[in-house]
């Protein structure tokens, strides 16, 4: 679903990724993390979601709508939502950015970080050991 709707700009149109993906997605069901939702219309495919539970921390990692279904993606969320408070989760993480929802629903935003690796310099690499041993 996803490269259908995102085609050559789907991260998943990137053999590497998706071989890093299917790996991940291995790695939390050997250790039981792992949960798929699918949302079912009418026997169709209408939805697919991959999250990991670690605790009581859920987050969804990647999902997929069909076209064919208008505002199912909004149907799935609520899905997690509901499942998370049946379960009582501390911590539940879409992985996206500040759309207004979380301040409806009365919920807690929290900062999103990025991660930026830069090939140090010799000159930081020097400093930042001198600065461990002090």
């Amino acid at each position: 679903m996803n490269q259908e709707g995102f085609g050559d700009n789907s991260f998943f149109a990137d053999l590497r990724f998706r071989q890093s993906f299917l790996k991940l997605a291995g790695f939390l069901e050997k250790f039981g993390m792992l949960r798929i939702t699918t949302v079912l219309i009418d026997g169709a495919v209408a939805a697919v979601d991959m999250g990991a539970l670690w605790k009581k921390s859920y987050t969804l990692l990647a999902g997929g709508t069909s076209r064919e279904f208008p505002g199912v993606a909004k149907l799935i969320n609520l899905h997690h939502m509901e499942r998370s408070c049946l379960e009582r989760l501390e911590l539940v993480d879409f992985l996206c950015g500040d759309f207004n929802w979380k301040e409806r629903f009365r919920l807690t935003p929290v900062p999103l970080y990025e991660l930026c690796l830069e090939k140090p310099s010799f000159s930081t690499l020097f400093r930042e050991k001198a600065a461990a041993c002090a």
